[in-house]
């Protein structure tokens, strides 16, 4: 799927026509360094079941015996995958409650 690209003024003088947008495509604002993604919830939800069963994943890998003796301390590796997508998951968490 392709990205339109905007600017956060061009963004606020035409924004019924970027919700049409977004509901065929990714809309990419940029606001000065900052960029921000407007995009349809169903692309956004199956987005988010992806990037879940993806983790899932994940946690069933290093849960595996034959992995268990290539990852030296499971907790400090898992943890340290998460660190970096803390943000997401804290976003993530908020959305649900």
């Amino acid at each position: 799927m392709s990205t339109e690209v905007t600017s956060s003024k061009d963004f606020r003088d035409k924004l019924s026509n970027f919700f049409d947008i977004a509901l065929k495509k990714t809309v990419s604002i940029s606001r000065g360094k900052d960029r921000f993604v407007l995009m349809n919830e169903s692309e956004y939800l199956d987005l988010r079941d992806e990037v879940l069963s993806l983790q899932r994943n994940l946690i069933a890998l290093l849960d595996s015996p034959d992995k268990r003796e290539t990852i030296e301390d499971p907790e400090k590796f898992f943890s340290e995958v998460f660190e970096k997508n803390r943000a997401k998951l804290n976003s993530k968490k908020v959305k649900q409650a």
